[in-house]
């Protein structure tokens, strides 16, 4: 996302190594996005956090390294996350985090959702599920709802009018 909006490539896996500092007046400003107040079930894309949102915060940190810029958006994610999980998951019932996606190979990102969660992250490989492999299972299991025809979907998440089985079957011949 970022090396899209500055061309620097960042190295993958390591940018953590990079000295950076997170910003804390661009990262006040962007924790009042009004997505981050939502209640979940809730989800969001490159519409919402993409090029634009780059741009926007390069533009309200223009003294910011790419790195710093880095580090600041890492510190905004794992703190959401991490407190969307503390202020949503309450209760007595133990909950285990489980992470999976890109996010699993940045140390950085997963100590700032233990920090701001309380819950010590645990990856999807430590239960025998590939951590790059989260989107190919998303789609075989919505695969499955459709072929036993139940719905796919989640109305509240998404802001489709009703439950739907998703997808087409097309029958050979």
């Amino acid at each position: 996302m970022i090396s899209t909006c500055e061309g620097v490539a960042l190295p993958v896996g390591r940018w953590e190594q990079i000295p950076s500092t997170v910003c804390e007046s661009l990262l006040e400003a962007l924790l009042r996005t009004p997505y981050f107040s939502q209640p979940p079930p809730k989800s969001c894309g490159f519409e919402e956090f993409g090029e634009a949102f780059v741009r926007s915060a390069r533009e309200q940190a223009p003294e910011a390294s790419v790195e710093d810029l880095v580090a600041t958006m890492t510190e905004l994610t794992g703190r959401t996350v991490g407190e969307a999980i503390a202020r949503f998951l309450q209760g007595d019932t133990p909950w285990e985090l489980i992470i999976s996606g890109g996010g699993a190979h940045n140390s950085q990102l997963l100590a700032r959702i233990e920090r701001w969660s309380g819950l010590t992250p645990r990856l999807s490989s430590e239960l025998g599920i590939d951590i790059d492999a989260k989107e190919a299972i998303a789609f075989a299991f919505l695969a499955c709802e459709t072929l036993a025809g139940r719905p796919g979907n989640l109305p509240s998440a998404t802001g489709a009018r009703g439950c739907r089985v998703l997808g087409k079957v097309t029958p050979r011949g």
